[in-house]
């Protein structure tokens, strides 16, 4: 059995048996070193001027998210203390590139169903216009 050390607050993650991995789902993640000769979009309220910004950055992160049956999921990024993720659902066993920001960034891709388990690798990074990647979907 769990000791708990506390004498004031009540430990509600022991109290609910809820240690273990099995209770603690993994998020896979890909970390990519930013391109820091790339403006930064930061700061940039104007959601047409900031989405020009990103859309000016050519080097791409291939990447693909793969798992044991069909899994749909989101994919999405941490950079700094911002996290976000799109309203989109894709499918598992597909590969996808995403824009190299300015600033490292951990890209995410978290199932629609967090029973499922899904994982995301780093396969490629290139530019846009790579030839090998013409059939890519680009997020």
């Amino acid at each position: 059995m769990w000791a708990c050390s506390c004498k004031f607050m009540k430990n509600y993650k022991i109290e609910n048996n809820l240690v273990g991995d099995e209770k603690w789902p993994n998020i896979p993640f890909v970390a990519v070193k930013g391109i820091s000769k790339e403006r930064s979009a930061s700061g940039i309220d104007d959601v047409v001027e900031r989405e020009n910004v990103i859309q000016s950055w050519k080097n791409i992160a291939v990447m693909k998210a793969t798992s044991d049956k069909p899994t749909k999921f989101y994919i999405g990024f941490l950079k700094g203390d911002l996290c976000q993720y799109l309203k989109h659902e894709f499918t598992t066993d597909m590969e996808f590139g995403m824009r190299i920001s300015p600033e490292d960034t951990n890209f995410i891709a978290f199932p629609l169903n967090f029973e499922d388990k899904i994982q995301l690798e780093l396969i490629d990074q290139t530019t846009e216009n790579d030839p090998k990647y013409q059939d890519l979907i680009l997020i």
